[in-house]
């Protein structure tokens, strides 16, 4: 019996998802149930033990059913925060891992009835500006799915892996403008060789278009009091809808055409029709755009200083399909990069985590069954290559895998797109440090830095506080710093790990070994040791422990 690998690939997006998988070797977007090939990120929670509303559905009912709906769920998961739902003979509790999870299932279904397949194995991207409890918390809305998160990959990082993964051979180093629409992200990115490596990364987690829709629609707001009259009163939920969806809708037209006219009525005496400008909607956002563009600039300036150079601009999320955005990066890096290009924005992440889901697992697999072969095992059990050829119409190299104990086989199909890359290196987007004393001053010890290459591991030496210790308590932080050394006022706590094991009657000064491991998907494992000793315990993270991560 043989079986091929199906992998997925899942832009878990602020406003759109999109998920693709890998047919014949290429990255093909999958379309949902209503013919489209994104998926709002909207749900609206119904009552107890009843099926969600989930995408376009729940998006166009919005107006008609605003406390029951969920949008912008991104920016909340990761977070001790919750949704209350008021319903006619209920008030529900709903977490964002629970809605996350909800358009999880949508985008797996759908995907199903499209292939004909199991959606099984996947890839879920995040903001490279993500820091742990919403990684872990992303992975966790994963798992309620019912899916295998086979890894946790920032936004992009995926999407200039599908880019350089189209450039087959050719070497460059891409910086990735990811505007998406409640999410910024710049992450630099090398291809060498056969070798992708991250560089840096930088952003901004609750900037995106849902900023630049605000923006738009405080303005008409204003202009639509001062035309019609009406005075500074509390406006009712449906007409605020309906603002912020004809705004919406202003903003993509902006995106093609001069001016956009939005007209919108508030009871039966007050009516405007109010058209705004390309040039109005651009200055009312300027700034805005002016902070994407200055942490682009520190992305730029990183790795220029040292001395590498950027090749190319590429631009994604759908956010940077406004032509201020090309205007803006084309004024300031014009002369820094030999191109300034716009790949696919709606789906080149989900494209790439599904080839990185792909590459991901059939590495693991080949690695792990030439392991078994007689040169480097016994040879008496586990995987065994068998076979190993390549497909001469799409170049893909197919792996025939027998496992010695069953008998049975399976084959494991390499992707050509992705084929002649062997090595893919990413790197923490945040430093990672626990509290300490020093110089009698409590302060945080980094022990990991940002933009080390991952997995990482590392140890650090730590003495007893006071005399008769019985456990330690390690506090983990987060931060940009790079420092070895800074006050607590410029990390944010994420977690603690009680760990106990001290043999009793020991002074203070004894020598505690603290380990962090942080591997690829950003997640955390902290261990310790006394002389060789391990201690027990786990780390309990904010989010979990419901103390806060703000």
């Amino acid at each position: 019996m043989s079986q091929e690998t199906t992998t997925f690939g899942i832009d878990l997006g602020t406003t759109y998802s999109c998920i693709s998988y890998l047919k014949d070797g290429h990255p093909t977007v999958c379309l949902n149930l209503e013919g489209d090939r994104t998926t709002p990120s909207v749900v609206r929670m119904m009552i107890e033990d009843t099926v969600p509303v989930v995408g376009k559905t729940a998006k166009d009912t919005s107006v008609i059913y605003p406390d029951d709906t969920i949008q912008f769920v991104k920016s909340k998961i990761g977070k001790v925060e919750s949704f209350e739902i008021d319903q006619p003979d209920a008030r529900r509790t709903v977490t964002p891992e629970q809605v996350s999870s909800e358009i999880l299932k949508k985008l797996a279904s759908d995907a199903e009835k499209y292939t004909n397949m199991p959606v099984k194995d996947v890839v879920i991207t995040v903001p490279a500006y993500f820091g742990y409890n919403e990684r872990e918390a992303t992975k966790r809305a994963g798992i309620e799915a019912g899916l295998n998160v086979i890894s946790i990959v920032e936004e992009p990082t995926a999407a200039a892996f599908y880019y350089l993964c189209e450039q087959d051979d050719t070497d460059a180093t891409v910086c990735v403008y990811d505007l998406g629409g409640g999410t910024f992200d710049v992450t630099a990115i090398k291809k060498e060789g056969t070798a992708i490596t991250c560089l840096t990364t930088d952003g901004d987690h609750d900037l995106g278009g849902k900023n630049w829709d605000q923006e738009l629609i405080e303005h008409v707001l204003l202009r639509f009091r001062e035309e019609t009259g009406l005075e500074d009163e509390e406006l009712d939920t449906d007409f605020l809808q309906e603002l912020q969806i004809k705004c919406e809708e202003a903003k993509k037209q902006l995106s093609s055409a001069e001016t956009a006219s939005i007209t919108l009525k508030y009871d039966r005496q007050h009516m405007a029709n109010i058209t705004v400008s390309r040039s109005e909607f651009n200055d009312i956002t300027s700034a805005l755009l002016q902070t994407t563009v200055e942490l682009t600039r520190r992305v730029f300036d990183e790795v220029e200083g040292r001395g590498e150079k950027i090749d190319k601009l590429l631009l994604v999320g759908g956010s940077s399909k406004m032509p201020q955005v090309m205007e803006a990066l084309n004024a300031e890096f014009g002369s820094r990069v030999d191109d300034i290009l716009i790949n696919e924005p709606d789906e080149s992440v989900s494209k790439g985590a599904c080839i990185f889901c792909a590459w991901t697992l059939t590495h693991a697999q080949v690695d792990d069954a030439f392991s078994s072969q007689p040169n480097g095992g016994d040879g008496a059990s586990g995987d065994v290559i068998t076979d190993i050829n390549v497909n001469e119409e799409n170049g893909e190299k197919i792996i025939t895998i027998a496992s010695a104990d069953t008998g049975e086989s399976r084959k494991v199909v390499i992707p050509s797109i992705a084929g002649h890359i062997s090595e893919i290196n990413i790197i923490a987007t945040k430093s990672f440090g626990i509290k300490s004393i020093v110089d009698e001053k409590e302060v945080i010890t980094n022990l990991i830095r940002k933009d080390q290459v991952l997995p990482a591991i590392f140890e650090h030496p730590f003495g007893t506080n006071t005399d008769n210790m019985t456990n330690v308590e390690i506090v983990l932080y987060q931060s940009e710093i790079k420092d070895e050394i800074y006050d607590l006022e410029y990390g944010i706590e994420i977690g603690r790990s009680v760990l106990d094991g001290l043999p009793a009657g020991l002074p203070a000064g004894s020598p505690v070994d603290i380990k962090i491991e942080l591997n690829t998907e950003g997640i955390i494992v902290i261990t310790g040791s006394y002389r060789g000793t391990p201690l027990k315990g786990s780390l309990n993270t904010n989010y979990a422990e419901g103390v806060g991560n703000q």
